[in-house]
């Protein structure tokens, strides 16, 4: 008999694209995932709200108190907050920052007591998230990093044939420099290498590490990250049997399609590795917060606010994110 994978979903911003996405990828996540079990955390309302605002009839929903009532090839709801929800597609609203962080907290919940196997957290507005304990949210990375008292995470952005990791997240540009340090990126480099191994099943994984300055610093002239830090790190792991090479110009290196010859890519910041990570898969791709002992996923996209209720909607990325954080879990359990 098949494990089944239990997965939550949280419902993101209430205003957004996250019901619409799972609603129009009901009938295809249990065509694509035959092995799992789908709770969201939301209220009813919104479900409905959302059927009816997108003329669709007949999809599964069921009401669930107990993770262990959840059924198969159904929605699972366990409501989290109220019913009497302002719904407002496309507005940017209080009620509903407050409704998609009491959707995250309980979700993580039940992550962090192994009461689910894996959570999909659909796209927030990260300045509208409103937490009754006053928590000052910078993303879900970070959040879950705080809950799960991890010691450091990973954002790995994944499609197929190409995954990419950052050094640093959500950081302004001008301190990103001071973060760059040799602990950071060695840290962030064996994180990567785990969860290659472990997550992915890749043995002897090969890496590829990009520099942080423009022609990674020309010889010292424009920066010294690449000299001091970032070379030295990757010489200390070639020592050290890994297969890891670099630093590379990110231009070229994405310019050449180099990537293509790697199992990962570690990129310095967010828009390094991110740019070109969309400009290849945008809608396909998947954020994955590694170095935690819960699986997390996440479609690549924002709340699309502008685009809700719209033929324009697209569910690739979070299909993705369900067949890639069903993945993990079973390849954690080999």
């Amino acid at each position: 008999m098949k494990k089944i994978t239990k997965i939550g979903v949280t419902c993101g911003d209430p205003n957004g694209v996250g019901l619409q996405v799972l609603i129009q990828s009901f009938n295809s996540i249990f065509v694509k995932n035959k092995d799992v079990k789908v709770i969201l955390f939301a209220s009813k309302c919104l479900w409905d709200f959302y059927l009816k605002l997108l003329k669709i009839n007949g999809l599964r929903c069921t009401l669930i108190q107990n993770v262990e009532d959840a059924r198969n090839e159904t929605i699972n709801i366990i409501e989290c907050f109220s019913s009497k929800l302002n719904i407002q597609p496309g507005k940017v609203t209080r009620a509903a920052g407050l409704a998609a962080a009491k959707s995250l907290v309980v979700a993580s919940d039940y992550l962090i007591l192994n009461k689910i196997d894996a959570l999909v957290t659909m796209p927030v507005s990260k300045s509208n998230m409103h937490f009754e304990n006053g928590y000052k949210f910078i993303g879900h990375t970070e959040y879950l990093r705080d809950r799960s008292n991890a010691y450091e995470t990973l954002m790995i952005l994944i499609t197929k044939g190409f995954k990419v990791a950052t050094v640093t997240n959500h950081v302004p540009i001008a301190k990103i420099s001071k973060q760059i340090t040799k602990k950071l990126v060695t840290l962030k480099l064996k994180l990567l290498i785990s969860s290659l191994e472990n997550d992915f099943s890749i043995n002897n994984p090969k890496i590829a590490v990009l520099g942080l300055n423009p022609h990674m610093g020309d010889g010292g002239l424009i920066g010294k990250e690449e000299i001091n830090i970032i070379k030295p790190v990757i010489e200390k792991f070639d020592h050290q049997g890994f297969n890891v090479s670099g630093p590379f110009s990110s231009d070229a290196f994405f310019g050449k399609l180099l990537y293509k010859n790697y199992d990962a890519v570690l990129a310095m910041y967010h828009d390094q590795g991110l740019i070109p990570f969309k400009m290849e898969s945008f809608n396909k791709g998947v954020n994955f917060t590694a170095g935690m002992n819960y699986i997390r996923t996440s479609p690549d996209h924002g709340p699309a606010f502008d685009i809700v209720g719209t033929e324009h909607v697209n569910s690739e990325s979070f299909l993705n994110s369900i067949f890639f954080a069903n993945k993990i879990y079973k390849s954690r359990l080999v």
